[in-house]
This record gives structure tokens, C-alpha cells and sequence, in this order.
């Protein structure tokens, strides 16, 4: 399950990691997780989403979540990232969009995020943002 936990509930999420325990796995099988974490790391990336009101799932959350549905945390490791941003494409844009959209009420236009990245992000680097790569079994 790699990066797309925040486009879900927290019952949803809840919902999936109690099927997957339960229905999906054989005995002893894994699930790995990839997802943001250090969310509330000044000049990571995703203060874009949270500037204009897109809340973001937080690392703890989701290991919380996974935890209780009855799996054992085997390895996680913290990965260092950087995304530049000075050269953004209609493609890349529109990703941040979609995310963004999913999350609010009211969609932001392509202008309204461009000049959100540049208005946070005026050199076109973010900070080191950091992702969780972690395996966890089925117990």
C-alpha cells in the first residue's frame, strides 16, 4: 500500500486493514506501507495540501490503525526526500491538484496551486521531507 492512505477515511482505512488481517493474508503474510511521515515538518511538501485547507493523514495515524487491526511491525525505515519543485510541468501540477481536490469541497484551480508552491516554496525546493517504508505480519 503505497501512498494512496490519504485518500481515504479513517474508517475506510480501518475497514481495510481489518480485511486485509482477516480475509486477505494467508498465515504469517505481510503488508507493506509507504506513506508520508515527519508530516508537520516545516518545508515538506505536503504543506501545499495543508495551506489550502487538505488535510494530511499522519505516519502515527496509519501505524495506530494497522497496529490494532492485529498485525506486528517487522522493519520500518525513514527515507529522505526531495522534490523540486522549480520546473513544474502541467502534469506534475495537476497531481498536486488531484490530491488537493480530493480533500476539499471547493477544487483549487491549476493558477491557485502554482502560485501556492511558489508562495511556500520560493527557491523551488522543499525541505527534506521524509517517507515510511514499513512491514508489517500478519500475527
Amino acid at each position: 500500500m503505497m501512498q494512496f492512505l490519504y485518500y481515504v477515511s479513517a474508517s475506510e482505512r480501518k475497514e481495510l486493514f481489518k480485511k486485509l488481517h482477516e480475509q486477505w493474508l494467508t498465515a504469517e503474510g505481510r503488508a507493506v506501507v509507504v506513506s508520508a511521515s515527519c508530516t508537520k515538518c516545516p518545508g515538506n511538501k505536503r504543506e501545499i495540501g495543508v495551506r489550502l485547507g487538505a488535510s494530511v493523514v499522519s505516519w502515527e495515524d496509519i501505524e495506530h490503525d494497522i497496529l490494532e487491526a492485529g498485525f506486528i511491525k517487522q522493519h520500518a525505515q525513514e527515507m529522505k526526500s526531495m522534490w523540486d519543485l522549480s520546473n513544474l510541468d502541467e502534469y506534475s501540477l495537476r497531481h498536486v491538484q488531484k490530491f488537493i481536490n480530493h480533500h476539499l469541497d471547493q477544487p483549487v484551480t491549476l493558477d491557485v496551486v502554482r502560485n501556492t508552491i511558489k508562495e511556500l516554496y520560493p527557491d523551488g525546493k522543499t525541505y527534506p521531507g521524509f517517507e515510511m517504508f514499513a512491514v508489517f505480519q500478519k500475527a
